[in-house]
């Protein structure tokens, strides 16, 4: 239940824009920063596990998957060792 929690956290930052203006020392840089839900599954670090074998579509469905209930953790990892 926490990975939904998660991703119904995340999807209230989705769709939305920040803008941040840094400034030091009279320079100034403008960051804009957005949030799709395709981008949960590497918020995550999912890609990083060496055990889970995905494909890209999977990688785009994730979010909506997580919603839905269809994954859900802890995953069945077969090797501790590479997380």
């Amino acid at each position: 239940m926490k990975l939904k929690n998660a991703a119904i956290h995340f999807e209230n930052i989705c769709n939305k824009k920040y803008k941040f203006i840094v400034a030091k020392k009279g320079k100034t840089h403008k960051i804009n920063l957005t949030f799709d839900k395709n981008q949960f599954y590497h918020l995550l670090g999912i890609q990083h596990l060496k055990d889970i074998n995905t494909t890209y579509n999977y990688k785009n469905t994730f979010f909506k998957k997580v919603m839905n209930m269809g994954v859900k953790m802890p995953f069945n990892f077969t090797d501790k060792k590479s997380i």
